[in-house]
Parts: C-alpha cells; structure tokens; sequence
C-alpha cells in the first residue's frame, strides 16, 4: 500500500475543497479514576483531572521515509488521529508530533497522510498538490485513538507525608501550566479517626502510609466540567 505526506499549508490557500475540522467524543476524566488502588510518594499528585478525547484513526505499524527532490521526510511508527475531512478525503495527523521528522532531524508539526473515502486509497497532498512517495510500504490497522490534554484550570491533590496519625496533603488550583497562590491549599486528616478523606467533592480511601508513600483507593474524584 502506498502512503503520501500530507502538508497542512495547503489547507491555507484560497482555493480547493472545503475542508472541516472533525471532533470527537470529549469527556473529563480523574487520573486515577474512582476504584483504582494506587501508591504514590511524598510530593507527588494523589488525583488530577484532565480532558479526553476519543477520535477514528490509525495505527502506523511501520516508520517509513520518503522524499521530493532534496526534500525527505520520515513518518515514525505510533497513532495518528483524524483532525480534518473534505468531500473526498480524511486526514489524519500523529498523536505526537515528533512522530514525523525531516532531513535535519526537526518535527515538522503539521503533516500526516490522507485516505480517499470512495475507495480507501491512502494518498497525501502538500502545497501545490505536490505527492510525496514513500521509500516503503506502509502497514495501517484501524483504531479508536485517545487524545489527553490538561485543562486550563486544574486541580490536583499532593500527598505532604505524615506526623504520627497526621497525613498532610496539598491541594492546589492551576489556570494554563501556573498555580495560583491564593487557591493552594494545605490540608491535615487524622487518619485515626477515618481512613476516609474529604475535600470538595473528592474522597479517597487511605489503605497504608508512611513518611515517604501512600497507598489509597479513590471513591470519587473532581466534579465534571462541561
């Protein structure tokens, strides 16, 4: 079977078919999600939220390679996802964009290939409907590919190690990749009194701890965001 390189300046210019962003299934997930037994050590997150997508796409089983003239590219094995469709064609893009690479070793951000609907034939297009041949074949299976990506506000909890039956843990708010001050959080439970903590909507069972770890359940985690 043979595969093309897909550039998306093309997408860019005035004429041609009418391409369309595609979505696909979004929801919030905690990280751990409720019912997992999990250990972690002091200083690390005990739960966090993030948003997943789940999107059609492939499994590249192969790398393969290809070049234009002086131009080559490579295209690494893993997941590629369909960002885009026009009447004739769905293209699909790498999950992580240092899958596809040039000559002189740098990602290239935006390429991938392209499957004609009516007949299943895998093709590609760049600026100037240039092809792109592979050096190889290229083996694809089907696939249900899962996007995670971090929400601009974040919550997450810390575990802040233990003073004889006195766990302490941080809770922290984060809006892009920065905490903010005024909404960190330090947090004490007597676990003599309860194995069972609470903050906000979320509760964990605590099943061992020590100074440097701790072992917990989650029962229910971060409220859903729309």
């Amino acid at each position: 079977m043979k595969i093309y390189f897909l550039g998306l300046a093309f997408l860019l210019a005035s004429c041609g078919p009418n391409y369309r962003s595609v979505r696909g299934d979004v929801r919030f997930v905690d990280f751990p999600e409720s019912g997992e037994i999990t250990s972690v050590n002091i200083g690390d997150t005990l739960l966090s939220q993030a948003k997943v997508e789940t999107r059609n796409g492939y499994r590249l089983n192969n790398s393969v390679t290809g070049s234009f003239g002086l131009f080559k590219m490579s295209l690494d094995a893993g997941d590629y996802y369909q960002r885009l469709e026009s009447d004739s064609h769905k293209f699909f893009f790498p999950v992580n964009p240092d899958m596809v690479w040039t000559k002189n070793g740098h990602a290239l951000n935006s390429v991938g290939f392209a499957i004609r609907k009516k007949d299943e034939k895998v093709s590609g297009w760049i600026i100037d409907d240039v092809h792109i041949t592979l050096d190889q074949d290229a083996s694809l299976t089907s696939k249900t590919v899962t996007l995670v990506n971090t929400t601009n506000f974040k919550q997450e909890l810390i575990y802040n190690g233990k003073s004889g039956n006195i766990a302490r843990f941080l809770y922290r708010e984060y809006s892009g990749n920065l905490a903010r001050p005024a909404f960190t959080q330090e947090l004490t439970y007597d676990l003599a009194s309860s194995r069972v903590i609470g903050f906000k909507e979320v509760r964990l069972e605590v099943l061992r701890t020590t100074n440097t770890s701790i072992q917990y359940r989650v029962i229910s985690g971060f409220k859903s965001r729309d």
